[in-house]
């Protein structure tokens, strides 16, 4: 026997007192027409979570796509549909989970949150790491190198404000009030 989950869009097989999820390694599903990319990091340390890639996302097509990941804890597709998580969403998602970025270094977060959830799972949340489309100009208010693009932080903020965290929370279990909403990254 095979359930779609009505947020997940992912088939599971109910097992014993487990759900299992039928493809445990890397395919392409969609939710809320956006593709997503789903992949098992768990040889690499992230045992907390499973991580699904937006290569190409974008609510309307007034905006250029971007690429994000979604880091949800192990257990999301397996526990009470009622649960619902805390949102970090972190700036560089390039830089979240792999090297990359200016100095190819990793925060490692996929890591740091399967540590934190061994020791206490009811800390768990979802991590959405959006990628920049122009670093300097995004993360910037003003001028601060010469031939450098600057200025478009307010239209960075508003597109994770009114896109990227509405439609997070349309398609995920989230808690989506400001007290349970992190913005993290330099």
């Amino acid at each position: 026997m095979s359930v779609r989950l009505p947020h997940d869009n992912m088939h599971v097989r109910p097992s014993l007192s487990v759900v299992t999820v039928l493809a445990t390694k890397e395919h392409n599903f969609t939710i809320d027409c956006q593709t997503c990319h789903f992949h098992d990091e768990s040889d690499k340390g992230v045992t907390g979570g499973h991580l699904r890639t937006y290569d190409e996302f974008r609510v309307s097509h007034d905006h250029v796509p971007r690429k994000i990941h979604v880091l949800i804890p192990i257990d999301y597709l397996s526990n009470n549909q009622a649960k619902r998580y805390l949102v970090i969403y972190m700036n560089d998602g390039q830089t979240a989970f792999w090297n990359g970025g200016l100095v190819n270094k990793s925060w490692n977060v996929g890591q740091t949150v399967s540590k934190i959830y061994e020791k206490d799972d009811s800390k768990q949340g979802i991590v959405v790491a959006i990628h920049p489309l122009d670093r300097n100009r995004e993360y910037t208010h003003t001028h601060w190198m010469w031939k450098q693009a600057y200025g478009g932080v307010d239209d960075y903020n508003d597109n994770i404000v009114n896109n990227v965290k509405p439609w997070i929370d349309k398609n995920y279990r989230t808690l989506p009030t400001a007290k349970r909403t992190v913005i993290a990254g330099i």
